[in-house]
Formats: C-alpha cells, sequence, structure tokens
C-alpha cells in the first residue's frame, strides 16, 4: 500500500527499519558463530555468512547516518 508522503512519520519508519536491520545483525552473528564453532573460518558457508553480515552491517550504517543528518 503506498502512502502520500505527508502522512508518514519519517523518524518512526527509520527506527523500526533500524530495528529489523538489527533484528538482522543478530540473527547473523549467532549463525556465524555457530558455524564458527562448526566449521572452519575458510569454510564457504562461513565466509558467505560473514559477507551476509558486512552487508548488514553497512546497510545499517547508512540508515543510522540518514537519521542523524534529518536530525
Amino acid at each position: 500500500m503506498y502512502l502520500p508522503q505527508k502522512y508518514i512519520n519519517k523518524e518512526k519508519y527509520m527506527n523500526l527499519k533500524l530495528r529489523i536491520i538489527n533484528k538482522e545483525l543478530e540473527s547473523l552473528r549467532a549463525l556465524l558463530h555457530f558455524l564458527l564453532n562448526h566449521k572452519d573460518p575458510t569454510d564457504k558457508m562461513v565466509v558467505c555468512c560473514s559477507q551476509q553480515l558486512d552487508e548488514v552491517i553497512v546497510k545499517y550504517q547508512k540508515i543510522k547516518a540518514t537519521c542523524k543528518k534529518a536530525a
């Protein structure tokens, strides 16, 4: 559903987005720790999970920076 800009509270939207991404970060971190306890650090699954975690961290930082600029 599309809502016109005037109906969107940007601060609440960004905070919600950050909370969702934070949950994703927590899940990926837990998965990475699990994988590292059971596989070699160079295993494809470990490397893939680590790369995904890196991408989500960058996404989180970009949104966080956007929030600071808007404030």
